[in-house]
């Protein structure tokens, strides 16, 4: 269910994932969960490396850092349920395809898989964009 800000003059989608640039574009939700993809998975590979450079030991993982991976790897569910619509659309999910490439040490099959999707869903929609 959306629900308007405080002004009423926009409407966002629940968890606050934002809105693309307009909301009446027919790929706001795809692209503003690209967005918070994103930002979760830098958020959560930055905290990777700062535990990591803490020397604590694999058995300590920090709650935190579970739950930074189950929210991106959710937003990742979401997004691959959601075929893009406009150029735009397929833009935000190459990004998202190129993140999850560049943290995976050789792409692993859920990557790829994504990638694959990804590709077929950009020659249906026939172009580039920009988000």
């Amino acid at each position: 269910m959306d629900v308007s800000t405080s002004d009423g003059s926009m409407r966002v989608a629940p968890d606050e994932i934002g809105i693309a640039p307009h909301p009446a574009w027919p790929d706001n939700v795809l692209i503003g969960l690209c967005r918070r993809f994103r930002e979760r998975l830098t958020q959560w590979g930055a905290r990777v490396v700062a535990w990591q450079e803490s020397g604590t030991d694999v058995e300590q993982v920090p709650a935190e850092l579970v739950r930074l991976k189950r929210l991106w790897e959710a937003d990742l569910v979401l997004i691959r349920s959601i075929d893009a619509q406009t150029p735009a659309g397929v833009a935000a999910r190459f990004q998202v395809a190129r993140m999850l490439i560049e943290r995976s040490a050789a792409g692993d099959g859920e990557v790829l898989e994504f990638l694959r999707q990804t590709i077929r869903n950009h020659e249906i929609i026939g172009g580039g964009g920009d988000i």
